[in-house]
């Protein structure tokens, strides 16, 4: 029988080798990153030395020239979201407007594909409201232009540059 003592026999996913007996580990030094879609919005698991960071675009701040009124209600909307995130979760605002929602699992990641998959649901279930709440202030969708329904899944959006500005549910929009 195989296990996972035989990392040779082991489905190589993304940076991820899984073994015929469901355990997950990193298939090289490189951090892992499995990237799916919900809702039209690029979301991605990342097996990070903290543990398993989740994460995903959720709506995009439209520009002033989509509307001033619209903009800044999404900018007002921004910090009660952040505050009824739940624990270990945060709110991110990129230079470029975008909006992404970051959940650290810590500890070890999850020892089999089928924990790792039910967390990834579980993000990506706990998103909705989350995403309903965003197109209800106006919020775009990441790569641009309004909601109008539940869009086609699009390809993951690019990794985050490390800029971001975390949203403290205490901020004030501008």
């Amino acid at each position: 029988a195989m296990d996972s003592a035989n990392p040779a026999a082991a489905l190589r996913l993304n940076g991820l080798a899984v073994m015929p007996d469901g355990a997950v580990a990193p298939a090289s030094p490189a951090r892992p990153v499995l990237r799916f879609a919900w809702r039209g919005r690029g979301c991605a698991a990342e097996l990070a030395p903290e543990g398993l960071l989740l994460s995903a675009w959720a709506g995009r701040v439209p520009s002033t020239a989509a509307g001033a009124t619209r903009r800044g209600t999404v900018l007002a909307a921004l910090p009660g979201l952040a505050r009824a995130l739940p624990p270990g979760w945060r709110l991110r605002l990129s230079p470029d407007h975008r909006i992404r929602i970051e959940a650290l699992c810590p500890g070890d990641y999850p020892a089999r594909m089928t924990a790792l998959l039910s967390r990834l649901v579980r993000f990506a279930l706990s998103l909705d409201r989350l995403c309903d709440a965003l197109e209800a202030a106006g919020a775009e969708l990441p790569g641009g232009g309004p909601v109008q329904g539940r869009q086609p899944a699009r390809e993951a959006e690019r990794a985050s540059s490390g800029s971001d500005a975390a949203v403290s549910p205490n901020s004030r929009a501008a």
